[in-house]
């Protein structure tokens, strides 16, 4: 992006401020996203929570006061709290979500919360009806698009025309 043009604000920023309404500079430019809200207490909550192994968990960071998904430090990436809470995120990461974020070119971030989870339910129907889904097979199953509400963010939807679960036969 160039230095010169001005970033949009925040796409949950309202007119009538929030709890967290400063938002992420770099170089006095606004970004697209908040500060993060995260303390080590949240921290702690999460990882009991979502049981976290502690070896991950020695190695989580709290972000800086000008870090963003999009500004962090080499090496790590940013994972939102609802990851774990609301869409059952574990590490290690599912390695058909990793392939499929490589091959698509998308950050983990990127995704929106209910996107995560329908991968993740399409990971685990694979699963327990015994197949290995794989890039080709979630490119089959969805149609990944960029968010309408948030410019940066991707979600999916059902490819048209595909019956990927019969309803059962009336006999």
């Amino acid at each position: 992006m160039n230095p010169d043009t001005e970033r949009p604000e925040s796409p949950s920023f309202d007119e009538g401020g929030s709890s967290n309404d400063i938002c992420t500079r770099l170089n006095g430019i606004a970004g697209p996203h908040y500060t993060s809200i995260c303390t080590l207490q949240s921290l702690e909550r999460l990882k009991d929570l979502c049981q976290i192994l502690p070896e991950i968990m020695a190695e989580s960071k709290m972000p800086g006061p000008f870090e963003s998904p999009e500004e962090h430090r080499p090496g790590y990436i940013c994972v939102y709290e609802i990851y774990f809470k609301a869409c059952g995120l574990t590490f290690p990461l599912p390695k058909a979500l990793v392939c499929y974020l490589d091959a698509l070119i998308i950050a983990l971030p990127q995704l929106t919360p209910n996107l995560l989870r329908t991968i993740f339910r399409i990971i685990t129907i694979a699963e327990e009806a015994g197949f290995v889904i794989g890039v080709p097979e979630l490119n089959e199953l969805l149609s990944m698009r960029s968010s309408l509400k948030k410019t940066g963010y991707f979600s999916a939807y059902s490819n048209a025309n595909k019956n990927h679960l019969a309803s059962p036969k009336q006999g």
